[in-house]
């Protein structure tokens, strides 16, 4: 009956419908179960997209606008903004899978996104208006709260600073209050960087600081993330080093204050995102101050993953792709690393992303393991763009 009522693109197996109760029965509260909603909407859409017709793409994509409205439910009820959030966004990651994997389908899916996009935008306009009305971020009891108190703030600060971008990047004018946008820079001493899924929330306070034209504090901000993953990743490091971007936060508290004992993972001698930063800090024209950290960042491999297809950047976990490890040059020519971070190429991101950089500005909050150079720099350039 409920397929009848809602068509072919929705769960079908049994195992499938468990996962669907699940996701509808999920705590409200709690943050988004990204990887299960991934792989149930993965799971009902059409396996050989190469011979759907166009109507069938966008019924398809019809169907995770539907099956996101279910699951962020529980979210919506419990006014849990962020995970609302999250959830939209990814269901735009999966439209615009569609897409991209159909190669001949966009016009078909646009309503669709655009839906997705609005959806997002609302949650995150809630949000900042729910904070408007705070000057006390505490949730429950106060000393519990502690352990995670920190890492709520770099994850609030760092959507209100994208919603602001996305205004921006838009040609908007923003929707964020005076008080709104005095919060983003006066609370940024109560964050935590957490690990390297904190990395793209971090980035957003350096661009709103910027536009704030207070560069020393987003330069200072990107310098000192590279100098604390220098130190914990470095070859001088006495700890398992910190969490890669596969880790979102919770996981990463988990570790942290050791409640995942059967994990054993070590994060030394690699880092996903001293590379963006490192190219950050060269177009800013940093080079006394990347002098200073150079010996850290030099004994470190600086990773990037690139999926194999345009396609596969929208899907939660890439089932393909390539994962490049290098070390910086020591000693460093200013001028090749100047034209390296000026000239990060871009040719492997899907076009629908670079066309889209208000999307792409909460996509990589969303999937932080696609935080990389070219995603980093298709963001700065425009929201630099904007500024002109």
């Amino acid at each position: 009956m409920f397929r009848e009522a809602h068509g072919a693109y929705l769960p079908r197996e049994l195992a499938d419908f468990r996962t669907f109760l699940e996701l509808i029965l999920h705590d409200g509260a709690a943050p988004a179960a990204k990887e299960m909603a991934a792989l149930l909407i993965e799971h009902v859409l059409p396996s050989d997209l190469a011979g759907v017709g166009h109507l069938d793409i966008g019924r398809a994509a019809t169907s995770v606008a539907l099956l996101t409205a279910y699951i962020a439910g529980p979210a919506v009820l419990a006014a849990n903004h962020w995970s609302v959030f999250e959830y939209w966004v990814l269901a735009g990651s999966y439209v615009l899978y569609l897409a991209e994997k159909s190669q001949r389908a966009e016009a078909a899916c646009a309503t669709v996104f655009g839906m997705c996009e609005i959806a997002a935008e609302n949650a995150l306009i809630a949000l900042a208006d729910e904070c408007r009305d705070r000057d006390n971020f505490v949730q429950g009891l106060p000393l519990d709260d502690g352990a995670v108190y920190r890492a709520r703030m770099t994850t609030l600060l760092g959507l209100l600073c994208a919603l602001d971008l996305s205004f921006l990047v838009r040609g908007k004018e923003s929707q964020l209050s005076p008080s709104i946008r005095q919060l983003m820079m006066d609370r940024l001493k109560e964050t935590l960087f957490w690990g390297e899924s904190a990395t793209p929330f971090y980035w957003m306070c350096m661009l709103v600081a910027e536009q704030q034209c207070n560069s020393a504090v987003a330069e200072g901000l990107a310098l000192r993330l590279v100098k604390d993953i220098c130190e914990a990743n470095g070859d001088s490091a006495t700890g398992r080093g910190c969490p890669n971007p596969y880790y979102s936060a919770e996981a990463a508290l988990r570790l942290a204050h050791g409640y995942d004992n059967s994990n054993d993972e070590q994060f030394v001698g690699f880092s996903y995102s001293v590379l963006p930063l490192l190219y950050f800090l060269a177009r800013r024209l940093r080079r006394q101050a990347l002098s200073s950290l150079w010996y850290g960042i030099t004994r470190l491999g600086l990773a990037d993953y690139i999926p194999s297809d345009a396609a596969e950047w929208f899907r939660w976990e890439s089932k393909t792709g390539i994962l490049n490890s290098h070390l910086m040059d020591e000693p460093q020519s200013w001028g090749q690393l100047l034209t390296r971070a000026s000239s990060v190429p871009t040719d492997s991101l899907p076009q629908m992303l670079i066309n889209r950089p208000a999307f792409l500005l909460w996509f990589v909050l969303v999937f932080p393991h696609r935080f990389t150079p070219a995603t980093a720099k298709v963001i700065d350039d425009a929201v630099m763009s904007a500024r002109r």
